[in-house]
């Protein structure tokens, strides 16, 4: 790393089976403008040859670390970066993601002009091989306590990337282990450690959709019911402390019990499954006008249905899955 008067940022990035990627994602951070960065590798007990091009890229820039350990997943990735962390600043970047060359220097420069705890920037996709971009404005924004919160739960942001942080914003959080969505279980009580927060609207860091992941994702049970406990928490969170988002938290937790149950009926769960009868409880007792009013025609017409004429969601379910194979 350099030695200079510009505070150091460790750049946290987990990998796991990413030979694909990790070099491009890696050299998009090398290649800052920024320069001084604690790059660390977490590699996540990779089958393929990432832990080897971590080494390979490691060898050419003295600011990467590498640490290797046994497949635990990604919140245990993460965790590790956080305690090995040599900087007093803290990014995520995702090993088949990218970011644009001056992210480090436009959220440094941000987060020491205003005395923010985070600084977030927009995003933009890359899918197929194709980036897609929206409109964005460039503009910076600031909030402070108490609308913090219901700023970020308003926005639906749910990703650690993005973002740069105060180390000592993190504090003790840690990314809870064995669950899927972990980020959006972790942010906001890293938020709720902020004083103040910045967002630019700029497109900077790259997020690449893999085409792949539909199908183990989309009509995955267990993945959808933890997808579904994510927004749960949130909504739980946000009520417990009256928050102006609480309403739009329910209904987002309804549209992911929802999405849950496309899932379990696409692949023909009993509706005696547990997790069934949990999504189907919560959807009946929080759909209402107010809370249906966030999602499209289709979730409301299943929420409406659900528990009186399920089979207007279990059939849409299975053409759903059936055409998103066929699409493959």
């Amino acid at each position: 790393m350099i030695n200079n008067n510009e505070p150091l940022i460790t750049v946290i990035m987990p990998a796991y089976n990413v030979e694909s990627f990790l070099e491009r994602s890696v050299n998009s951070v090398r290649n800052q403008y920024y320069k001084n960065l604690d790059i660390l590798i977490i590699d996540d007990g990779s089958k393929d040859k990432t832990l080897q091009i971590a080494y390979d890229l490691a060898s050419k820039d003295a600011r990467i670390r590498v640490i290797h350990q046994n497949n635990q997943g990604v919140s245990v990735a993460r965790n590790v970066g956080l305690d090995n962390t040599l900087g007093e600043y803290v990014m995520f970047v995702d090993t088949d993601d990218f970011i644009d060359p001056e992210m480090c220097s436009e959220l440094m420069n941000a987060m020491l002009s205003n005395d923010v705890d985070i600084v977030s920037v927009n995003s933009y996709t890359e899918r197929y091989g194709k980036i897609i971009r929206k409109n964005t404005t460039g503009s910076f924004i600031t909030r402070e306590h108490p609308q913090i919160m219901d700023f970020y739960l308003s926005d639906n942001d749910g990703v650690v990337w993005g973002k740069l942080y105060k180390k000592s914003v993190i504090g003790n959080v840690r990314f809870p282990v064995g669950r899927l969505f972990e980020d959006c279980a972790a942010l906001y009580r890293i938020i709720e450690n902020a004083h103040k927060v910045g967002y630019i609207d700029k497109q900077l860091y790259c997020y690449y959709k893999n085409p792949n992941s539909i199908s183990h994702t989309s009509f995955n049970l267990q993945k959808r019911y933890e997808y579904y406990l994510a927004y749960k928490e949130r909504y739980e969170y946000a009520r417990n402390r009256e928050l102006k988002s609480m309403l739009l938290c329910e209904g987002l937790m309804v549209k992911a019990a929802l999405s849950a149950m496309t899932a379990a009926y696409a692949n023909g769960a009993s509706e005696d499954d547990w997790r069934v009868v949990e999504l189907v409880e919560c959807v009946k007792e929080h759909r209402r006008p107010e809370t249906l009013g966030f999602m499209n025609l289709k979730y409301r017409i299943f929420a409406r249905c659900c528990g009186k004429v399920d089979f207007i969601h279990k059939i849409s379910s299975k053409l759903s899955k059936m055409s998103k194979l066929l699409k493959k």
